[in-house]
């Protein structure tokens, strides 16, 4: 049992190994790195001016604000009609309210017809019913 033990033991690094293993890894990385720098200095470059940003690529100050009043004019254009619309709005709704009014008005004209129509029956069936009492 203690000779399983040893072997077990003996089979752990120290850390001397580890620190073995660990330097040979940097030293990899450091040689991969290393590689791919070459690699990276033979690639084939765009030459520096396409690569830098020209003063043509920028808007000038009078181009900005003649965008600035551009918009600003759309925006008044577009305020406007906005306006005009909600006036549309407001006019047909004052329309159909008047319409609805006058529908209205019109069917109550005649219930009060109606209404007149009833009574002038109700005064004739009450003669009619009185002249039969009489007789």
């Amino acid at each position: 049992m203690e000779d399983r033990i040893l072997i077990v033991l003996a089979e752990v690094p120290t850390s001397l190994e580890i620190g073995g293993w660990m330097l040979c890894l940097f030293a990899l990385a450091g040689g991969v790195n290393s590689v791919l720098k070459l690699f990276d200095r033979t690639k084939e470059h765009p030459p520096p001016r396409d690569t830098y940003q020209l003063k043509g690529d920028y808007a000038t100050r009078r181009e900005l604000d003649a965008i600035e009043k551009e918009l600003d004019e759309l925006g008044t254009e577009f305020r406007e009609r906005i306006e005009k619309v909600r006036d549309e709005m407001k006019h047909d709704a004052e329309v159909n309210t008047a319409a609805a009014i006058a529908r209205a008005e019109k069917f109550h004209a005649r219930i009060d017809e109606v209404l007149a129509a009833q009574g002038d029956l109700r005064e004739r069936i009450g003669r009619d019913l009185a002249n039969r009492g009489k007789r």
